[in-house]
């Protein structure tokens, strides 16, 4: 029994492992001063142009589309009246906080969360 503890134990450790080094989103922060901004009368997009605490530039992330991402918005805007800062989980394999591209499609953005 000891010996099947042993195998095991090494190889749940080495999955976890890999499953967590597959994934390199996670929640970012955004500097104080980001803004909401819509593509006006060409699209139902909703644009955040921020900065993520850590990362070198600025750029538009975009939280809602004409399908998808209406709570975001609602989310977004709350954060902002309140004047609180914005949390914002990234589902992405290969982006973390520090190189997320600008333009990035909406699919890559999973939770949009008002920081305490």
């Amino acid at each position: 029994m000891k010996t099947k503890r042993n195998l095991i134990l090494p190889l749940a450790l080495s999955l976890m492992g890999s499953a967590t080094a597959a994934h390199a989103g996670g929640w970012c922060e955004l500097m104080p001063g980001w803004t909401i901004s819509t593509h006006g009368t060409v699209a139902d997009n909703v644009w955040i142009r921020g900065q993520f605490v850590g990362a070198p530039n600025g750029l538009w992330l975009q939280i809602a589309s004409s399908t998808v991402g209406k709570n975001n918005v609602a989310v977004a805007l709350s954060a902002q009246l309140a004047g609180k800062g914005l949390l914002i989980f990234l589902d992405s394999p290969n982006y973390t906080c520090e190189n997320f591209p600008d333009w990035a499609p909406i699919g890559q953005i999973r939770h949009v969360q008002i920081k305490n």
